[in-house]
């Protein structure tokens, strides 16, 4: 009761059409010591910054803001008053989705102190073209209070119970999982997994003394299409057998893209006849190298596992493989308590393939999405991925995504399968079409959730679900069944200086989504040069413990101090943020503050 005493919600009005319109939330001045804020660096991630208070500070917010947190001067007189904070929550309402940017052009003169407003963008979303509006939206909570982890609490209770659209943390079941060490086969295999590979993992996690409980079965087990091509077929070389001319040309390449067309306005005319090539002369060329070497212009072609997991017939005499068949040896015997499918929201990279929505009586449309000018400004290269370029194949109605949620689930539920991972859930919003980003969103969310609902639930009650690459708040404030979430961008074991990012991006990114659900750190090596660093963050961080090591790439000792003989985890209580004394410190970049978290565990 206090905090509503404290809080309140801007309302925005709308009154002309128009997919994205600005308005002025008000001015930010001397009363503002320092901020943080979470902002999405691209259509799926988020990532947070700290900034000093101050007109300086103001005109770092960064573009698309979705979470901000403010220390303010305390304007008590009185000796020992505590500190206060504010909280800034842009929201979604009636199709539009609100946040957060500075902005110079409304700077105000007061004697000597100089005052940067921030404006709030309502987007209906990205790709969107056709004119929406509304006469009223509910588009900003702002709260006070003296303690920031008591305020963050009570003020996303306050939003959950104001707007109805998602259920904080406090109100959910944890999956039984998050208690029980796992093994996920990304990055041990990649898409390249089979059933042989499985096997192998989750043994020589039992050999080593470590034995994985929940295993994550990743990309790569549906059937897609175009399926891949084989080695021997490529007409592509590999990158490392490309001549020192070519590579040569490639880096040349290469800068060009990333100092001038990437840092192009939209606008321009560099930017649009860069897109004007991608879309005309080089698209062939982009089709070819995203079949060779990636997995992004795929499209889900069938709902049955893949011939690498499920077969038409027996070979040989021997038992015809079935998924259903390796999870029973998982489970029987190998120990695993609940396995897991990994699957995109619309179903793979580029949705659903428009002769499986004939086969299944799915109405799936082809959309050849037009990034709006606010994801450009974010991610440049949404105007040539390959959604962009050759289309995804959407459903746009309740009762038709009910129906591909239970052809798509039923299966696994069949086979054993206890839960799903589902990925790439942000590139739907920035997909939106007719329904716009938000309504889409809240029709392909509402749709899962209550599948994974209805068929993945644990014993004491919780959805088995995993949330990831979502963290546009069109993903974040419509979860009202699933309790867990990725916290960042994924664990690279290749790239050595995104490791420290990836903690930083994890513990801040937690304090908003933290309310939401519960934050998941990812996967890790326990054979690698990072890995007592991940280890040790894991243990205080209160979220699932699993690794994607590769068999017998094992650091058993390590492992040893994070997973009990049993397969069971020390998980602490909370989800881990950082300390009061360094919210608002940038401990990625002054070179001498160190990253303190805090949680608690059952004896307090």
């Amino acid at each position: 009761n206090d905090l509503k005493k404290q809080s309140l919600f801007l309302h925005a009005s709308l009154p002309d059409a128009g997919s994205e319109h600005e308005r002025t939330l008000g001015s930010l001045g001397g009363a503002v010591t320092n901020m943080l804020a979470c902002a999405r660096q691209s259509r799926y991630w988020m990532g947070p910054k700290t900034m000093a208070g101050g007109s300086d500070g103001l005109e770092e917010l960064p573009y698309d803001t979705q979470f901000l947190l403010l220390e303010l001067e305390n304007g008590s007189s009185e000796e020992g008053a505590p500190q206060q904070y504010g909280l800034v929550l842009p929201l979604l309402d009636k199709g539009f989705r609100a946040s957060l940017r500075a902005s110079t052009t409304g700077m105000q003169t007061k004697e000597d102190d100089h005052t940067t407003m921030i404006q709030v963008m309502c987007t209906a979303c990205s790709g969107e073209a056709a004119a929406q509006k509304d006469n009223d939206m509910r588009a900003v909570f702002i709260a006070v209070g003296t303690d920031p982890f008591q305020l963050l609490r009570e003020g996303f209770e306050h939003v959950a119970q104001a707007t109805g659209t998602f259920e904080t943390l406090s109100n959910k079941q944890l999956p039984p999982t998050v208690n029980q060490f796992g093994w996920c086969t990304w990055d041990a295999f990649y898409s390249s997994i089979n059933e042989a590979g499985v096997v192998e993992g989750v043994t020589s996690l039992r050999d080593a003394g470590t034995p994985a409980k929940f295993v994550i079965l990743d990309d790569g087990w549906q059937q897609v299409s175009p399926s891949k091509p084989a080695k021997d077929e490529e007409e592509i070389s590999s990158p490392n057998e490309t001549s020192d001319s070519i590579n040569w040309w490639q880096k040349l390449l290469q800068k060009f893209y990333v100092r001038h067309v990437l840092a192009a306005d939209p606008e321009s005319v560099l930017f649009r006849m860069f897109r004007w090539f991608c879309h005309s002369v080089l698209k062939a060329q982009f089709w070819k190298f995203f079949d060779t070497y990636t997995d992004f212009n795929r499209q889900l072609s069938g709902f049955a596992p893949n011939s690498k997991f499920e077969e038409l017939a027996s070979l040989g005499g021997r038992e015809k493989k079935t998924l259903k068949g390796m999870v029973s040896k998982l489970k029987e015997e190998l120990g695993v308590g609940q396995v897991w499918c990994w699957h995109a929201l619309h179903g793979y990279w580029r949705g659903v393939s428009e002769e499986l929505g004939r086969k299944s009586g799915l109405d799936v449309k082809t959309v050849h999405p037009e990034a709006s000018a606010s994801m450009l400004r974010l991610e440049p290269n949404a105007a040539w991925d390959p959604v962009s370029l050759f289309g995804v194949g959407l459903l746009t109605n309740a009762a038709d995504l009910e129906k591909f949620y239970e052809k798509l689930h039923q299966p696994l539920v069949d086979a054993g399968i206890d839960g799903v991972k589902v990925d790439i859930q942000s590139g739907v919003s920035a997909t939106g079409m007719g329904t716009g980003g938000p309504k889409l969103t809240e029709l392909y969310t509402q749709a899962m959730e209550d599948s994974v609902g209805k068929r993945f639930r644990a014993s004491n009650g919780a959805a088995n679900g995993i949330n990831c690459m979502c963290h546009s708040t069109e993903n974040l404030y419509r979860y009202k069944v699933t309790a867990v979430a990725r916290a960042s961008d994924d664990f690279f074991p290749d790239r050595p200086e995104s490791h420290t990012v990836h903690l930083i991006n994890v513990v801040y990114n937690s304090l908003f989504l933290g309310e939401i659900c519960l934050p998941d750190w990812d996967m890790f090596h326990s054979k690698h040069p990072s890995a007592g660093l991940h280890a040790a963050a894991r243990a205080i961080g209160g979220c699932p413990v699993y690794v994607s090591d590769a068999p017998g790439h094992h650091d058993a000792e390590l492992l040893r101090k994070l997973v009990l003989p049993d397969g069971s985890v020390l998980r602490a209580s909370l989800p881990g943020r950082p300390t009061r004394d360094c919210l608002f410190v940038d401990v990625g970049g002054d070179g001498k503050s160190a990253m303190k978290i805090w949680n608690q565990n059952l004896a307090g």
